[in-house]
This record gives structure tokens, sequence and C-alpha cells, in this order.
């Protein structure tokens, strides 16, 4: 499932190269067809998540940590909400400076923390 998502989506319509600096278009673009060749010229583009909704996977681990890791569907890169969903997914835990891991972790001491025993 996860193959059949990639050959239709990762495809060179919907490919974004950046370069920035010292360079020369030419010899970027001889660089990029050289390099990008191969990659299917035309895709269904990034329509639906990866993988079907409401798929769980579980994986337990002698650990004392617990991960949560959550997915789904989101805005193309040039979608006028896209700054928006930025916003809702650090709010919800996008990384270390969200307010959702300084919860847990700073005002409640859930995270990181070790007790001598």
């Amino acid at each position: 499932m996860l193959c059949d998502y990639f050959s239709r989506v990762y495809t060179a319509s919907n490919l974004i190269v950046a370069a920035a600096g010292n360079i020369e278009h030419g010899r970027l673009r001889e660089l990029i067809e050289r390099a990008f060749s191969g990659v299917p010229g035309n895709g269904a583009g990034g329509r639906g998540p990866a993988l079907e909704s409401g798929l769980v996977y579980v994986r337990n681990k002698d650990l004392e940590q617990s991960h949560i890791c959550m997915g789904v569907g989101a805005y193309r890169q040039n979608h006028e909400e896209r700054y928006a969903a930025l916003v809702f997914n650090t709010l919800l835990g996008g990384s270390m400076s969200s307010r959702l891991f300084q919860n847990v972790r700073e005002k409640r001491g859930l995270a990181y923390s070790w007790a001598a025993g």
C-alpha cells in the first residue's frame, strides 16, 4: 500500500527543487535533469492519506517511555490554509516547543522525569 502511494504521488509533477546561493542556472538544470530523469512525470497528486484512515499500529517494547505518533492527511504546500495547519500542528505537539509538550513536561513533570528510589 505504501509503495503504491509513493508511485502515485512521488512524481516529477509533484516535485519542487529549490536552490540558493552562487549558482549557474544552466548547470543546476542539467544536474537536476540527470538526477531526476527516472522519476515518472505525472501523478495523482497528494490526494488523501498515504494509509487508510483508522489504522492503528501498536508496538510494545520493554522501555520506561511511551511514544505516540499520529498522522493525518494535510494541505498541499501551496494551499492558502497551510500556515494555519502548521500553527495547529505546533499547538498539538508538532515539536518540543508545542503547548502540549510544554504542559506535559514542564508543568506536570510527566516526561523526562526521574525519581530517586
